[in-house]
C-alpha cells in the first residue's frame, strides 16, 4: 500500500481490510497507512477499517 500512483486502490484496499484487521500483519498496515499515507482518502479508509474493526469486537 506504498505506490501514490494507485491511490484509489489503496483506497479500496484499505476498507477491504477491514474484516481481516485481528491479523497482526493486516493491523499494522492499516495503522500505519492510517496515521501515516499521503493521500487523506486512503488514511480516511485505514482509520475507518479500524473503526470498524473496533465496533465489531
Amino acid at each position: 500500500m506504498h505506490d501514490p500512483e494507485e491511490d484509489l486502490v489503496r483506497q479500496y484496499a484499505a476498507m477491504a481490510l477491514g474484516p481481516y484487521a485481528d491479523d497482526p500483519a493486516v493491523h499494522e498496515a492499516l495503522t500505519t497507512a492510517a496515521d501515516t499515507d499521503e493521500d487523506p482518502l486512503v488514511r480516511a479508509s485505514a482509520r475507518s477499517a479500524l473503526a470498524e474493526r473496533n465496533r465489531s469486537t
